[in-house]
């Protein structure tokens, strides 16, 4: 029989250095899969150990979570499959793991998950991840300070960065587009690679079919009526407000926080 036909999709995954015991949580609306064809796809997400090519762990679904437990460098590899047409196509980027020294303490995790994001033009974007919750490597809940870093990009040709600190960013009155939501939380300062025990790569739909202030809830896909270009972020370097790039790489930058992956 002939080879299933490529799926045109220009996947954009994030590249990362991260340390030992640090999470990656990742949806696929944030990856470059136009919001409105999301439901209609499956998905397999994998990382695979550089040096040697073994595969490190593998998840299925639309939203994962990968707790980062060893030093190395990887490969996250995310495949896409029309299960209509088996149709498909294969996104990666670089991740960098680095180790932690021995005096020093384990990180905490953060419990739960983060789901997307929505909101209305008309009323403020605020947005809020309230089932993560810090707890310490003995699984109690966490009393440290956490810093949250923020970076929503606006998708398609007119892209905008916009950066934010804190649990619960206010970003004001948004147009009405899709975004690419990246948040890192840092332990006891500002996120960066060697202190973000938590980074999200998730999506936030501006739609007037949205409710006011909607953005702390749920968002399995966009309503009907919102924009349905596909996300494709280009943001480069880490710091707050980079510049999108105009080149065409497969990966990108992350926000605010960790350093991008060189290796």
């Amino acid at each position: 029989p002939p080879a299933p036909a490529q799926l045109i999709l220009d996947l954009r995954l994030p590249s990362l250095t991260l340390t030992e015991g640090a999470a990656l949580e990742i949806d696929a609306g944030s990856t470059g899969v136009p919001f409105r064809n999301l439901t209609l796809y499956k998905y397999k997400w994998s990382l695979i150990a550089k040096a040697s090519g073994q595969t490190v762990a593998t998840k299925d679904g639309q939203h994962v979570t990968f707790l980062l437990e060893n030093a190395d460098s990887l490969q996250l590899l995310l495949n896409v499959t029309d299960p209509t047409t088996q149709a498909s196509t294969t996104g990666t980027s670089n991740l960098k793991v680095i180790p932690r020294a021995e005096e020093q303490p384990p990180l905490p995790t953060m419990s739960g998950s983060c789901a997307p994001f929505k909101s209305n033009p008309d009323s403020d974007t605020i947005l809020s991840c309230p089932n993560l919750k810090p707890v310490n490597a003995d699984g109690k809940p966490s009393t440290d300070e956490f810093i949250w870093a923020w970076r929503i990009t606006r998708t398609g040709e007119n892209q905008r960065i916009t950066t934010q600190l804190g649990k619960t960013p206010n970003f004001g009155k948004l147009p009405e587009a899709n975004y690419i939501v990246e948040a890192a939380i840092g332990w006891k300062g500002p996120p960066t690679s060697s202190n973000t025990i938590h980074f999200l790569s998730s999506y936030l739909v501006v739609s007037p079919n949205n409710p006011p202030s909607a953005a702390t809830t749920a968002a399995p896909g966009p309503s009907p009526g919102t924009p349905g270009q596909s996300p494709s972020p280009r943001p480069t370097g880490s710091s707050p407000g980079a510049k999108p790039s105009a080149g065409s790489s497969s990966t990108r930058s992350p926000a605010p926080g960790p350093k991008p992956a060189t290796g």
